[in-house]
């Protein structure tokens, strides 16, 4: 599926790349926000934790995850998670 690209003045909605890794983990590296995500998130958050984790989002072909670019910087994430099982017709938004 290609995934949409949406720009405004200063950031971007896009699709995730392993180049990313970097900023990534410089602005996931936070105890803020790990403290307001799922628990499986690690504080610290470093180099390899990014790499993984867009290795995760390159073989996804489930849901829709893309970067949110903010002045050209890689600097959060949005997601669309379709469930399954007795959930199947229920959706998540992350971000």
């Amino acid at each position: 599926m290609q995934l949409p690209t949406i720009q405004r003045e200063n950031y971007r909605i896009r699709p995730w790349h392993p180049d990313d890794a970097m900023l990534l983990a410089k602005h996931a590296n936070n105890q803020k926000i790990a403290a307001n995500l799922r628990d499986a998130f690690p504080y610290p958050y470093h180099f390899p934790d990014a790499q993984k984790w867009l290795k995760m989002v390159g073989e996804n072909r489930d849901d829709i995850i893309l970067a949110l670019e903010v002045d050209g910087e890689a600097a959060g994430g949005i997601g669309l998670h379709g469930l399954k099982d007795v959930y199947r017709y229920n959706g998540e938004i992350g971000f």
